[in-house]
């Protein structure tokens, strides 16, 4: 099931092994700004953002991440419906 969650930077800090690495994708709070515009609505989540994450887990790796924008990610999403009628 797909789903956006918020990750929280005490949580990380708490569990990620000492050398470990994480790795998440997240949605930025003005994602879709001209899509907010054309309904008049405000953005639900305005203050989550890379900067303010890497700011929350103060992690060096993070922020050079962060100042070598962009990052570029290919993305491969499918999906397939198949269904079957009772006739053989």
């Amino acid at each position: 099931m797909p789903r956006h969650e918020a990750i929280g930077p005490r949580e990380i800090a708490r569990v990620l092994a000492p050398g470990g690495h994480l790795l998440t994708q997240q949605v930025d709070g003005a994602d879709a700004e001209e899509i907010h515009e054309w309904f008049g609505t405000d953005p639900q989540y305005p203050e989550v953002s890379s900067g303010r994450i890497v700011r929350d887990l103060d992690a060096e790796r993070l922020l050079a991440l962060d100042a070598d924008r962009p990052i570029r990610v290919t993305q491969r999403r499918f999906r397939i419906l198949a269904s079957r009628d009772g006739v053989q």
